[in-house]
């Protein structure tokens, strides 16, 4: 009975999408709408409106794979709410629960979590040709459609989320998928940052918190710690290899960028800090040992006047707000800034540990924690850049380097490259 329930899903999205797109399509190229509804064939179109049909063929198809991917994350849903995250596999649920039910001990989880490194690389390769803009509409997309399949809209309320859908599928016609000329290397910059701001900055922790879960459920009482494992790489802006393009300013450009980033995400997130924590010193006894600790953070902000006269009794939203000026300063360059990101990260700590000495442990759970997480895996550079290099280029700057050492003997420092 499931099973019937999940494809029936599938195919009310399927025919509410096939529906939307007809119709966008009719009221535009009507012989088009024809070949995607089958009534007509491809060969029968006149030459000039074969190409314009097979990229309406190809956005039915993206459209087609956002519905399987909704269904995908159904079905995931379904399987979890009737046997349990641990039944579903490939999960860390499972792999948690398959460790502790073979006998291995929390120290040997702790050991392998320690020695754990996993490093996904961004690459901008000539295949892929979505442009920032129609990811985002595949977004909306699906979006639109988690929130149609909501059970408590009236049918007004639906009918204007079926509105909404059919002018993002109408911003997707008229947008275009593909791009028609090679994109700049900032344009891929670009492209790649895309999906860290969309989706890799918040699922990042998201992953870490699974794990932390299900540890904690099947090693009850043990104080297993999940280190940030994941370390992302990116060619973008560093591939010389075959790309005259990438230049030495390029790839200063795509270092300020992944730079820029990072930052502008904890600024954001530390904005939302300082609106949240409003813990008043009226109410809360906090330890003594958080004073000069708090102290500290205000005198390096260079804003500690500023920030103690618009918050006053408030000393966890002066920290945060302290933590925050230096990150205004860390962007900017100005004397206030991070030596690194180890150092926010340190006050990041100090204020996890502050909540949780105050019985905030909930608090520091939800908004500190993933930071810390985030901090971890992202530092103040989103990647490391991968500088990739031709090898003559390498062996050219080799030999320059080996006659500065011995000028005497050319012959030498040939050979010394031919064999590098």
């Amino acid at each position: 009975m499931e099973q019937s329930r999940r494809i029936k899903f599938r195919e009310d999205e399927r025919s509410l999408l096939l529906r939307l797109l007809l119709q966008v399509a009719s009221a535009r190229e009507p012989e088009i709408a024809a070949v995607l509804s089958g009534r007509r064939s491809l060969g029968s179109l006149a030459p000039g409106q074969r190409i314009p049909a097979l990229q309406a063929t190809g956005v039915w198809f993206q459209l087609l794979t956002i519905a399987d991917e909704l269904l995908a994350m159904r079905a995931r849903r379904e399987l979890e709410q009737g046997a349990g995250v641990d039944e579903v596999p490939g999960s860390f649920a499972s792999v948690i629960a398959q460790m502790a039910a073979n006998g291995h001990s929390a120290q040997e989880a702790q050991a392998a979590l320690n020695e754990l490194c996993v490093g996904p690389t961004m690459t901008a390769h000539p295949t892929e040709a979505k442009r920032v803009t129609v990811l985002e509409i595949h977004r909306r997309i699906y979006r639109k459609l988690t929130e149609l399949d909501q059970p408590r809209w009236a049918p007004r309320e639906r009918d204007l989320l079926v509105a909404d859908l059919e002018s993002e599928i109408e911003l997707l016609w008229m947008t275009g998928e593909l791009r028609l000329e090679r994109p700049t290397v900032e344009r891929e910059i670009a492209w790649g940052l895309h999906f860290f701001r969309e989706v890799i900055f918040e699922a990042t922790p998201q992953l870490y918190g699974k794990l932390q879960g299900a540890f904690e459920r099947h090693y009850p009482g043990e104080p297993i710690r999940i280190p940030s494992f994941m370390r992302y790489a990116s060619w973008i802006g560093g591939d010389r290899d075959g790309n005259p393009n990438v230049t030495a300013a390029v790839t200063a450009h795509a270092m300020a960028e992944y730079r820029n980033t990072a930052i502008g995400w904890y600024l954001a997130q530390m904005q939302r800090l300082v609106s949240v924590l409003s813990a008043s010193s009226n109410v809360i006894d906090l330890p003594a040992s958080f004073e000069p600790v708090l102290q500290t953070a205000l005198d390096r902000s260079g804003q500690a006047d500023e920030i103690a006269a618009r918050n006053p009794d408030e000393p966890l939203r002066q920290f945060a707000s302290a933590l925050l000026a230096r990150l205004d300063a860390t962007r900017d360059g100005s004397t206030a800034a991070y030596p690194s990101a180890e150092a926010f990260r340190a006050d990041l700590n100090a204020l996890s540990s502050v909540l949780e000495a105050i019985g905030g442990r909930a608090v520091a759970r939800r908004f500190v924690q993933p930071l810390l997480w985030q901090v971890g895996s992202f530092g103040f550079r989103t990647v490391s850049l991968d500088v990739r290099q031709n090898s003559t280029v390498v062996n050219r700057v080799l030999a320059e380097l080996f006659a500065l050492a011995n000028p005497a003997d050319p012959e030498m420092c040939l050979a010394m490259t031919e064999n590098v």
